[in-house]
């Protein structure tokens, strides 16, 4: 149990670094991804975010369910998981998440 937690908590603190972080949002303007509204939406977005950390965290060998993960369908699992945990944390966190956007 423990250990799912720690993966949850990690998945959510990265999300949250990548999805608030003034630093990349400075990074998608410098590299020019601003071009591209489907990235910045995707960079904002806690719940997607969360399934590509979760997913890369799987695939590095950190998952909180299957050490480490034995086929790409526990990776995708993991995705879901973290993708789902991080959106409910940080509705948790910023009930106006929408709202600090614009």
């Amino acid at each position: 149990m423990r250990d799912v937690t720690v993966f949850t908590l990690v998945s959510f603190g990265l999300t949250t670094l990548i999805t608030r972080s003034s630093v990349v949002a400075w990074a998608v303007r410098r590299v020019g991804l601003a071009r591209w509204p489907l990235v910045v939406t995707g960079i904002r977005c806690a719940q997607c975010v969360g399934f590509w950390v979760g997913l890369g965290l799987s695939l590095s060998g950190f998952s909180g369910f299957i050490a480490p993960s034995s086929t790409p369908l526990d990776a995708v699992f993991s995705g879901f998981v973290a993708s789902g945990s991080s959106w409910f944390l940080s509705t948790l966190a910023n009930p106006y998440q929408e709202a600090d956007h614009d």
